[in-house]
């Protein structure tokens, strides 16, 4: 009895084990990437966005030519930041994936 536990069982139940903690380190991973995802946003894409909203809001607010030439500068920074296809991908795996850390999800988001 003891030999057929193992010769069939303990395999089985190292494979299983391997397959479990390989597929926690992956998760870990791909956590690690998610935060040095948002990471790059926040510092790359934020003052973008906040500048093209300030740009915006001045020319809506002024009505000058200066300041729509200013606004359309500023999206077209942003626009061009956001068309990173390579950047696209990292975000949609990341969504796609199952996070643990439900705020890093919602940032993923």
């Amino acid at each position: 009895m003891r030999s057929i536990f193992t010769r069939v069982a303990l395999p089985i139940l190292l494979v299983l084990a391997g397959i479990m903690t390989s597929s926690v380190a992956q998760a870990q991973d791909f956590e690690a990437d998610a935060r040095q995802l948002v990471a790059d946003y926040e510092s790359r894409l934020r003052p973008l966005e906040i500048t093209a909203a300030l740009a915006w809001w001045d020319a809506n607010t002024t009505g000058s030519d200066a300041a729509f030439a200013k606004k359309q500068e500023a999206e077209t920074a942003l626009d061009k930041a956001l068309s990173d296809t390579a950047r696209f991908a990292k975000l949609k795996a990341c969504d796609e994936a199952k996070l643990e850390d439900a705020t890093l999800a919602r940032k993923c988001d």
